[in-house]
C-alpha cells in the first residue's frame, strides 16, 4: 500500500516528495525538507491512508516553508494554529482533487466513531471548549451535530473561511484575544483565581483555562498531521520544527505579561495521544539502502587498481601459472561456450514460426485436390535474448582457505562471459567499522528506524565495459591472489561476511545494469563459503523510545521500492539466518532475475553442506546422503535450494584439478592409450556435469 501511496502523494503534491512509513506516533509533513512521514497504525483502513496522505499533501501545496518564521513572535497556542491551517488546508485540496472527498467523510467517521481518537464519543459536546467543537465541526462536517452561540458563530464563521496563511494567523490573533477577554471577565466574576481556572477549563476548555508554564503546544502540534512527532524532534536535535504546516513555535504561546497561557485544544492532544496508541511497535518499518548509501559503499575499480599497483610493486608476476592457468581454463570455457550456443540454438528452434500463408508454390497447384498447404513456406527462428550476468564474491575471512579457488571460478565465468560477449559486472563484499562513523554521520537520523549497512564494502572488481588494457590488468592482478599475493587497502582485506547487506545492495546493480545493457535475461551469481552475518538494525528515538540495535519485533525493511516482513529473529545465526539470505534472494528473483550460487566446500564436507543451508529442510539421513554424494562426486547440484534457482556444491579439492590432456607415448599399445583417455575423460567429469548444469540454467 505505501507504493501505491507514495506514487499518489507525489502525483497530489506536483513534485517528487519523499513518503516513508514509519512507527510515528502521528502522520506528518516537513515543509522545508519536502518529506512526508506516514504512521504504522494497528488499524489502518484505505480510506484513513488515503485522509492521512490527502491532508498532508495539503500542507505540502499550501503551508509556506517559511511560516515558523512568519509565527515566531506571535503568542498563539500551537493547537490553535493547527487547527484554522487544517481547515484551510483541507478545504483547498479537497477542492483541487473532489475524489478525496468521500475518503475524508469515511476516515473521519472511522477516526470519530470506530477508533474515538478524539475522545468525543458519549460526551456533551456543549462542554467543550470553542476550539475543540471548532476542530470537530470543521473535520466531521455533517458526521456530527455541533452547538454554537450566537456569539461563537461569528468566530466559527470566520475559521471556515480562511484562504490564505496570513487570514490563518489574523483568524487565530483574533480568536486569542477574544478567548482572553472571555477568561478574564470569568475570572473577574469568581471568587478565587484557581477556582476560575478550574471552571474555565469546564466551561471552555482549551481556550480558556490558566495553566503556569505548561508548554504542550509542542507535543499536539497538530490533530491530523502529527506535528507532535517532529516538533519533539526539533527540540531534541535542535533543528527548525517544520511538521505539518504549523510546526514548533518559537516561543511558548505566552502574552505580554508573561503571567497567562491559553491551554491546548483537549481534542487535539487527545488524537495525538491516541495515534500514539495505535502505533504497531510490533512491526517496525526499517529504512533499507538508499541509492546514497549505496554509491557511498562502492569502492570504484580506479581506486582499487590503484592500491594493487603499490602494493605489488617490485613483486614478480607468476607468468608460468598465468599460462597454465589460461590453457586448463580455455577448455572448461570451451565446453561451457558448447553448451551455451547448443542450448540457446536449441531454444530458438523450438520457437521458430513457420508461415502457412503468403506467395503460393506453383510447384504444389497440382496436389491442390488433397492438400491445403500450397504455400511457400517460410520458417522464421526467434530472435536472441540478451544475457547478462551480474557476480558477486565472498571476500569474508573464512574464504581465505578456498579463496583461490574462488578466483579461478570467477575468472572461468569472466571468460566464458567474454567469448559469448554477455555483458558482465563482478563485485567483491567484504567489511570495514572503520567506515562507520562516517556513515552514520551522513545517513542515520534519531528518530528513524535503519538497516544498518554501515560495514559493507563493495570492490567493483570487473566490468565487460573495461578497456582491454584495464580488463587485462584485473585480471591478472586477481590471479596474483591465488598465490598468496596481498592487497594494501582495507577494501580487499578479509573480513567479516554482510552477505545480507550486499544482496540487497544488488539491487541498484542489477537495475543499473539492466539500463545500461538493455538486458532482457539476466543473470546473479553469487560465489560464497558460508552464512552470512547478521544485519544490525538501529532503532530511532520515535520508533522505540532510544536508540538501540536490538529489538525482538518484526520488521518492515524497504526493499526494491517495497516493505518486505523480516522477524527480528531471522537476522541471527543458522537457519534462521538463511531464511533472511532467502528472503532477500526472492528479492531479486522479483525483479526477473535468475539466481544462481557456486558454494565452496573446504576440507570439512560435512560442515559445508550445513552451513549451505542445502539441508536445513532434510533430516539426517537425507543430509548425510547429499555429503556422500559431495565426497565422491566433487559436484552438486540442487534446484530451488536455499532461495537461489539452481546451486552448485563444489569441493575445493575437485576444483583445483587440473584438467588433464590425453597424453601417451608414441608407440602405446591399446591398453595404454585407454589408460590415457580415462585418466584425461575422469578429470574433465567434474568440468562438464557444472558447465551443462550452468549452461542449460542461463540458455
Amino acid at each position: 500500500m505505501l507504493i501505491r501511496k507514495s506514487v499518489l502523494a507525489r502525483l497530489l503534491a506536483n513534485e517528487n516528495i519523499v513518503v516513508e512509513q514509519g512507527n510515528y506516533p502521528t502522520a506528518w509533513f516537513d515543509v522545508e525538507k519536502r518529506e512526508l512521514g506516514l504512521p504504522l497504525w494497528k488499524e489502518m483502513s484505505k480510506d484513513i491512508y488515503d485522509l492521512l496522505v490527502g491532508h498532508e499533501v495539503g500542507h505540502a501545496l499550501e503551508t509556506p516553508v517559511d511560516f515558523h518564521v512568519q509565527i515566531a513572535a506571535l503568542k498563539i497556542p500551537h493547537s490553535y494554529l493547527n487547527i484554522v491551517e487544517d481547515i484551510r488546508i483541507e478545504k483547498k485540496i479537497l477542492a483541487k482533487y473532489p475524489g478525496l472527498v468521500m475518503n475524508f467523510k469515511r476516515g473521519y467517521s472511522e477516526m470519530f466513531f470506530d477508533l474515538n481518537l478524539f475522545e468525543i464519543a458519549g460526551k456533551d459536546l456543549n462542554k467543550l471548549g470553542f476550539m475543540d467543537r471548532l476542530n470537530i465541526k470543521a473535520k466531521g462536517r455533517d458526521l456530527v451535530d455541533v452547538p454554537f452561540s450566537d456569539e461563537e458563530l461569528p468566530f466559527f464563521q470566520k475559521a471556515m473561511a480562511v484562504n490564505t496563511f496570513d487570514e490563518v494567523i489574523a483568524v487565530c490573533l483574533e480568536l486569542v484575544d477574544w478567548l482572553k477577554s472571555k477568561k478574564k471577565k470569568t475570572d473577574e466574576d469568581d471568587d478565587s483565581g484557581q477556582d476560575g481556572d478550574g471552571a474555565g477549563e469546564a466551561d471552555e476548555g482549551e481556550g480558556d483555562a490558566d495553566v503556569e508554564g505548561d508548554n504542550d503546544g509542542e507535543a499536539s502540534d497538530s490533530d491530523e498531521e502529527g506535528d507532535g512527532a517532529k516538533a519533539d524532534e526539533s527540540d531534541e536535535d535542535g533543528e527548525e520544527g517544520t511538521a505539518s504546516g504549523s510546526g514548533k513555535a518559537s516561543d511558548d504561546p505566552v502574552d505580554s505579561d508573561n503571567d497567562t497561557i491559553l491551554d491546548e485544544a483537549s481534542t487535539v492532544e487527545a488524537y495525538d495521544r491516541n495515534q500514539a496508541a495505535l502505533a504497531n511497535n510490533g512491526n517496525f518499518v526499517v529504512k533499507g539502502m538508499s541509492r546514497e548509501m549505496f554509491d557511498f559503499l562502492v569502492v570504484p575499480y580506479e581506486q582499487i587498481a590503484e592500491s594493487r599497483r603499490q602494493r605489488c610493486m617490485g613483486i614478480r608476476f607468476p607468468e608460468a601459472a598465468w599460462d597454465k592457468f589460461q590453457i586448463e581454463t580455455k577448455q572448461v570455457v570451451n565446453l561451457m561456450v558448447k553448451d551455451f550456443e547448443m542450448r540457446k540454438q536449441a531454444q530458438r528452434t523450438l520457437r521458430a514460426r513457420t508461415s502457412t500463408k503468403g506467395s503460393l508454390d506453383v510447384n504444389k497447384l497440382h496436389s491442390y485436390k488433397y492438400d491445403d498447404n500450397l504455400f511457400k513456406q517460410v520458417t522464421t527462428l526467434a530472435d536472441s535474448k540478451n544475457h547478462g550476468m551480474v557476480m558477486l564474491v565472498d571476500y569474508s575471512g573464512s574464504m581465505y582457505e578456498v579463496l583461490a579457488d574462488v578466483i579461478r571460478q570467477t575468472l572461468a565465468l569472466i571468460m566464458f562471459c567474454k567469448r559469448v560477449n554477455i555483458p558482465f559486472e563482478v563485485y567483491s563484499f567484504t567489511s570495514s567499522q572503520d567506515i562507520s562513523p562516517e556513515y552514520a554521520k551522513k545517513f542515520y537520523s534519531t528518530e528513524k528506524s535503519y538497516l544498518v549497512c554501515d560495514d559493507l564494502i563493495l570492490n567493483h572488481m570487473f566490468s565487460s565495459s573495461m578497456t582491454k588494457r584495464n580488463y587485462e590488468e584485473a585480471c591478472r592482478m586477481f590471479f596474483m591472489r591465488t598465490k598468496g599475493v596481498g592487497y594494501c587497502g582495507k577494501s580487499e582485506n578479509l573480513a567479516n561476511t554482510p552477505l545480507n547487506a550486499a544482496l540487497i545492495a544488488m539491487q541498484y546493480v542489477i537495475s543499473d545494469f539492466r539500463k545500461k545493457y538493455n538486458v532482457e535475461k539476466m543473470n546473479f551469481i553469487s560465489l560464497t563459503d558460508g552464512d552470512s552475518n547478521p544485519c544490525r538494525i538501529r532503532y530511532g528515538r520515535k520508533a522505540s523510545g532510544e536508540s538501540s540495535y536490538r529489538r525482538d519485533d518484526t520488521n518492515m525493511v524497504e526493499i526494491n521500492g517495497k516493505y518486505v516482513e523480516i522477524s527480528t529473529s531471522s537476522w541471527g545465526r543458522g537457519a534462521a539466518k538463511r531464511t533472511t539470505t532467502e528472503t532477500l534472494l526472492n528479492q531479486i528473483a522479483v525483479l526477473g532475475v535468475k539466481t544462481i550460487n557456486f558454494f565452496v566446500c573446504g576440507r570439512n564436507m560435512r560442515d559445508a553442506v550445513q552451513n549451505s543451508g542445502a539441508a536445513d529442510s532434510m533430516g539426517w539421513e537425507q543430509t548425510k546422503t547429499l555429503i556422500s554424494q559431495l565426497r565422491s562426486k566433487g559436484v552438486l547440484v540442487l534446484d530451488n535450494n536455499g532461495g537461489y534457482d539452481r546451486r552448485f556444491l563444489i569441493s575445493s579439492k575437485s576444483m583445483n584439478n587440473d584438467i588433464a590432456e590425453l597424453d601417451f607415448d608414441e608407440g602405446a599399445n591399446a591398453k595404454q592409450i585407454g589408460r590415457a583417455f580415462s585418466k584425461a575423460t575422469g578429470s574433465k567429469k567434474n568440468s562438464r556435469v557444472l558447465t551443462q548444469k550452468f549452461s542449460e540454467i542461463i540458455a
